[in-house]
């Protein structure tokens, strides 16, 4: 099975708000992840098993809502 990605983002978080993120993902069985080369920069994104619409759209959507409910902004 594929993997869904949402919410690339190319901003560094402080390690402090990358923990509650990481943490945010984790409680929606999501995987954040952080990459950072000398040629692309820092990139974040998430990553959750893709079993279609309604399943993608719903955890992405409990992602966000968990996000914004901690005062993070993502992308």
């Amino acid at each position: 099975m594929s993997e869904y990605m949402f919410g690339v983002s190319t901003t560094r978080p402080s390690r402090k708000v990358a923990a509650k993120i990481d943490r945010i993902a984790r409680d929606n069985e999501c995987t954040w992840v952080e990459v950072s080369g000398p040629s692309t920069g820092y990139k974040s994104w998430f990553a959750c098993r893709n079993m279609g619409h309604p399943y993608t759209t719903n955890r992405e959507r409990d992602v966000y809502a968990a996000l914004e409910a901690a005062g993070i902004k993502v992308a």
